[in-house]
């Protein structure tokens, strides 16, 4: 039929939509209504009979439904009744629809509400919905509902929002549009007990039911694709009505999210019911079967981190719902958060407070104890939110939603906490002067960070509360003198104070009773951590309090200080041992006297010092200072003693290197030993002594260990001599070693001997020490240059190196030159090439007397093979 009608130049098929009248039809039946509408699909064009996106559905349903209406009059009031909310809607940026746009559309709708065109139209296609008929028996049911007895008269425009799916007729209308029967029975209708009941309920109007209708009308679309449902705004705009305000429906729309088991959110923030549960259904099971022992323990974790000791000065550490059993109030200062109950204080504290010796070392914090049993069903909200956060995968759509939830339980879980500790209870002194828990109002405040999530910090909130009660005080430098009066009294009149006993028999007392008592004696204020030591420093510093031997603390009036001197050591000449000093006198009155001896005894007799900085190598000492107008006794002498150290010498020697030792300033002796034994029991140093190679045991150095010893002055020390030297036997090889001879082990001194060796004498009395050794050793030298006077006026000669002098020749060469320049004291130097020995024994003496470094005899050394007789 279909295919000859196309064929036919003027020809209509007519063809009703027969899908929802045969819905409860035989399968066969059916499935004929199917086969036909996909036929007519192919080449057929809809025909909507009323546009229900129009103003045309209007005038059907007032001609219908209503038989009179109000005048223009009344319906203006009604309109401007809307504008004036829709107004106040603008203005908070809930809407953004203009009152006069409003108002004009309620003139063209009235007495419906011009959101339930646009609601309906969401649904027009929704197969089961027999359009104009449809929309016909909908509203119908909707203004009977309105219009029943005992409903408020408080509508001014009928809608979808008035909806009673407590009415079998009215879910009899919309349930077979969608299968949402689990969702209206759930979350809208159930006899008072579907979520939007109960969030009636709890804003003691309709609001929950209200924004439930609308998001179910929005949702009745088939498919329930991204164009399905509406946006908080949108549903908020459907429901502004003269008399409600609009925190109202937002509060109930929030709600509603929370708790909806069918409720979901679509993309662009829009909210629609549809058949599967979302996750709030998951998060109440996983809330419902969480274990109580693992609740426990969250709340008292939670707990914790709220009351944190952060800074650490008021307390410094929490314990969280405790045992009363477990509790130990030893160490720090410990804040206790207890259960709350009904007595004041609260029983737990009572028993703390009377069964402890420490009563000043803990407060408590508690508060309501209706609020406090709020927190679990609290608490298993938020570890539903964690758990399932954790279960769900990174990229779960899911889980920006759950961690909106867990956010909004984290804050909920806070404000709860608010509500529940609001009171601390603090040791002190009750108005009938009996000691006991005083009370301070707690007010904890949760803020919210950039990222959502909550935070509440108990500690800066406690602190607060104790500085109010004047339990704290967080800076007691600044309190220092009234806080010392507090510690210690009045010791004029043997009154103690709060941590010291009364009597002068305690004015000196050990510290750590005073530490101890802080913690005990519940009137004490309380101070940070160091607090009581930073006292102690400060009344030590303004003499209030002495230090005493034995950690112990002496409070005054002191009698009045004997006399004493200070000694500062400005500096020190090493090479002498001479110090410099600055001398003061100390508690002696503005014109004090100081006496100084040399020695360990000094007297009023004794000179009297004048220059207070003075330099010394004096290895005593002794000081008396004197008050001459007798304010202060005269104190006891002080004697200075000065530091011996040693210090040592070498020069090269015939059989090693021969020491010298120093001690500087002086000392009355030294010893010495060479075998790295105790120097007490050395050889005494008398003079320069030789080290060996023999003494080095195989080694290249020779342990000089000296002390020296001035009555109960001591100073040692310990030297290290080198005395053998090595070199490689073969070039480049450095394993190849070879030891090298001293002078003495390589010379024979009974046969002749030349050093070859630059010799420079570069002073006057070192030139006529060479003269003087050449002429003991009656030895000739080779002088390469000799110069007499200096600068331009001097006499300078070179020699022939077959040229040699004896030492007299050497002499009398620079005697005459000095008399032929007029310069009988000009300066002499001379540089020696060679020198020639009648004996190795000659080589070895001159050698010692000049302290002539040969090195490797080898090299610089040599003897004929005939004997000198």
């Amino acid at each position: 039929m279909f295919s000859a009608a196309i064929k036919l130049p003027r020809c209509m098929v007519v063809v009703s939509n027969l899908s929802a009248a045969y819905q409860g039809a035989s399968k066969s039946l059916a499935q004929t209504v199917a086969n036909l509408s996909q036929e007519v699909r192919r080449s057929a064009k809809e025909i909507t009979p009323v546009a229900l996106n129009s103003g045309e559905v209007f005038d059907i349903l007032r001609r219908r439904l209503f038989t009179k209406l109000p005048d223009r009059e009344a319906i203006d009031k009604v309109a401007v009744a809307y504008a004036k909310s829709m107004d106040e809607a603008v203005r908070s940026r809930v809407v953004a629809k203009t009152p006069e746009q409003f108002a004009d559309e309620i003139h063209r709708c009235y007495p419906f509400h011009p959101s339930l065109r646009d609601l309906v139209a969401m649904f027009r296609n929704n197969e089961g919905f027999r359009q104009t008929r449809g929309l016909m028996r909908m509203v119908s049911r909707v203004v009977r509902d309105v219009f029943r007895e005992g409903r408020p008269n408080n509508v001014y425009l009928i809608g979808v929002q008035h909806m009673d799916l407590n009415d079998s007729d009215m879910r009899n209308e919309v349930l077979p549009l969608a299968n949402l029967h689990n969702a209206v029975a759930k979350d809208i209708a159930d006899g008072g007990q579907a979520h939007a009941e109960t969030v009636d309920k709890e804003l003691s109007s309709d609001a929950g039911t209200q924004v439930a209708n609308v998001l179910l009308s929005a949702s009745l679309m088939q498919g329930f694709d991204s164009k399905a449902g509406l946006t908080k705004e949108q549903v908020i705009e459907c429901l502004i009505s003269p008399g409600r305000t609009i925190e109202e429906f937002q509060n109930a729309f929030d709600a509603l999210l929370k708790d909806a088991w069918y409720l979901h959110r679509g993309s662009g923030d829009v909210v629609y019911f549809a058949q599967q549960e979302n996750i709030t259904k998951r998060l109440q099971s996983e809330a419902e079967k969480a274990p109580q022992p693992r609740i426990d323990q969250n709340i008292q974790e939670r707990l914790a981190l709220v009351f944190k000791a952060v800074s650490g000065k008021a307390y410094q550490e929490v314990l969280a719902l405790p045992e009363i059993g477990a509790i130990d109030l030893s160490g720090p200062r410990k804040l206790i958060v207890v259960s709350p109950d009904s007595k004041l204080p609260p029983e737990t504290a009572e028993k703390l407070f009377a069964g402890l010796t420490q009563k000043n070392n803990f407060l408590v914090v508690t508060g309501s104890p209706t609020h406090f049993a709020s927190l679990d069903g609290v608490m298993r909200r938020l570890y539903a939110a964690e758990k399932v956060l954790r279960d769900l995968r990174a990229d779960d759509p899911l889980r920006s939603e759950v961690e909106d939830r867990r956010n909004g339980a984290e804050f909920e879980f806070l404000t709860t906490v608010e509500h529940a500790f609001n009171r601390i209870w603090y040791p002190g002194r009750k108005p009938d002067r009996s000691m006991g828990l005083l009370e301070q109002k707690l007010e904890l405040r949760t803020a919210k960070g950039a990222d959502g999530r909550s935070s509440l910090s108990g500690e800066a909130a406690i602190e607060t509360a104790l500085i109010k009660a004047g339990k704290f005080e967080p800076n007691p430098e600044a309190k220092a003198d009234g806080l010392i009066t507090r510690i210690s009294g009045n010791p004029e009149t043997n009154q103690g104070g709060q941590l010291w006993p009364d009597g002068s028999a305690f004015n000196t007392i050990p510290w750590s009773d005073i530490t101890a008592r802080a913690k005990e004696n519940p009137q004490f204020v309380w101070l940070p951590p160091g607090g009581l030591e930073a006292i102690k420093r400060e009344a030590t510093k303004t003499g209030k309090w002495r230090d005493r031997e034995n950690g112990k603390i002496q409070r005054g009036p002191f009698p009045p200080d004997m006399t004493r001197v200070s000694i500062t050591e400005e500096g020190r000449n090493h090479d002498t041992g001479a110090v410099t000093l600055s001398v003061q006198a100390v508690d002696a009155g503005q014109t004090p006297r100081i006496h100084m001896a040399e020695g360990t005894f000094v007297n009023g007799s004794s000179p009297e010092l004048k220059e207070l900085r003075f330099t010394t190598t004096a290895l005593r000492l002794a000081f008396l200072v004197i008050d001459p107008k007798g304010d202060h006794p005269t104190g006891d002498a002080y004697v200075w003693r000065n530091r011996i150290t040693l210090q040592h010498t070498t020069s090269p020697s015939a059989d090693g290197r021969k020491v010298e030792l120093f001690a500087r300033p002086s000392a009355a002796a030294i010893r010495y030993t060479t075998d790295g034994s105790n120097p007490r029991e050395g050889t005494v140093y008398e003079g320069p002594f030789t080290v060996t190679p023999f003494m080095a045991r195989g080694g290249s150095e020779v342990m000089v260990r000296a002390i020296a010893i001035d009555g109960d002055l001591e100073g040692t020390e310990d030297f290290r001599i080198s005395v053998q030297k090595a070199k490689p036997k073969e070039p480049g090889d450095p394993d190849s070693v070879d030891t090298v001879p001293t002078l003495r082990e390589y010379v024979d001194e009974t046969r002749a001997a030349n050093l070859t060796l630059d010799i420079r004498q570069t002073s006057t009395e070192s030139f006529f020490a060479l003269a003087g050794a050449l002429k003991d050793a009656k030895a000739q030298a080779v002088i390469a240059q000799m110069q007499v006077g200096l600068g331009q006026e001097a006499f300078s000669m070179r020699l022939g190196s077959d040229l040699r002098l004896s030492g007299e020749g050497l002499s009398n060469v620079v005697e005459s030159i000095r008399v032929a320049v007029g310069q009988p004291n000009a300066d002499v130097t001379a540089h020696v090439k060679a020198v020639s020995f009648p004996t190795g024994r000659d080589l070895i003496a001159f050698v010692e007397t000049l302290k002539v470094d040969v090195g490797d005899p080898r090299d610089c050394v040599t003897q004929p093979q005939t004997r000198s007789t």
